[in-house]
């Protein structure tokens, strides 16, 4: 990006800030041109949806189908690591069972990307507890679709990779 043009009769601060660039760049484009200007998700969007992240660790600590249900939507998907997909009726009928419980579930080094009433939370974390009476623990990379509705972030889809130890 070359400077201003000096001879304007306006000040202009060089290199633009980061908001003024687009108008720089507005400026030197055809009358007809489309310019498409991104920007930032709003910081309060990122820290609901930790909050909401958060909850849900909490939720599937107490290994209470209903409250882990209310982070869902009604066609909630999983992926595991070996690629074996589930719906949430089967996911929550396994907890509401007890064939799966789970006595540790974090979420950390979260990367949050808000599009408009969608949003995709990647985060690294532990989960353990038992299936069908056998103990597992994993490391694991979770990637999750969110969407909003009526105000409120729901998950709608969830796709985990096991993250190697060592």
């Amino acid at each position: 990006m070359r400077p201003p043009d000096c001879s304007r009769n306006r000040r202009e601060r060089w290199p633009p800030a980061i908001g003024q660039r687009s108008a720089a760049v507005a400026d030197r484009l055809p009358e007809r041109a489309i310019l498409i200007v991104m920007r930032p998700e709003e910081p309060t969007e990122s820290a609901e949806l930790e909050e909401v992240v958060r909850a849900w660790d909490t939720a599937m600590v107490s290994n209470d189908a209903t409250s882990i249900g209310g982070f869902m939507t009604d066609d909630w998907m999983i992926v595991g690591p070996d690629g074996s997909s589930d719906g949430r009726e089967r996911f929550l009928s396994l907890i509401a069972s007890g064939d799966l419980t789970h006595h540790t579930m974090t979420s950390e080094d979260l990367v949050i990307r808000v599009l408009g009433d969608s949003a995709i939370v990647v985060a690294a974390g532990n989960s353990a507890g038992t299936f069908r009476g056998q103990p597992f623990s994993e490391r694991e990379r979770s990637s999750n679709v969110f969407v909003r509705r009526h105000g409120r972030w729901l998950c709608a889809h969830t796709h985990l990779s096991t993250i190697q130890r060592g």
